[in-house]
């Protein structure tokens, strides 16, 4: 899977409590960024960045494509593999409740919905 590198100030991650924290970001991600705004992005950068080199730049938005549909699987193997990273992620499984709208996430955050 690669590579996954940590942020070397690690209360960069004091407030991750599950998943749920990375959101909408991973939702934004996995739904609305897709090849083609990543290749119209590209358009945009100047070719004295990649030498005019357009075939690698290319390779680089294939790369990103990828990767972009993998950052949820990578954000949960980095917990799983090292989860003193994360000292507030709750220990107990995600939970997504909706009871007289109220949405649980973990034990010890919740949301009113709906409110």
């Amino acid at each position: 899977m690669g590579h996954l590198a940590l942020h070397p100030q690690r209360r960069a991650y004091f407030g991750i409590t599950a998943i749920e924290s990375f959101e909408p970001w991973l939702a934004l991600l996995e739904s609305r960024i897709d090849k083609s705004v990543l290749m119209e992005l590209a358009g945009h950068i100047p070719s004295e960045w990649y030498d005019s080199d357009l075939s690698g730049l290319l390779g680089i938005v294939e790369q990103l494509e990828k990767r972009r549909k993998e950052v949820r699987k990578l954000v949960e193997s980095l917990h799983a593999s090292l989860p003193r990273a994360f000292p507030n992620w709750a220990k107990a499984p995600s939970l997504v409740v909706g009871v007289g709208g109220v949405r649980i996430h973990s034990p010890a955050t919740y949301a009113v919905v709906g409110a």
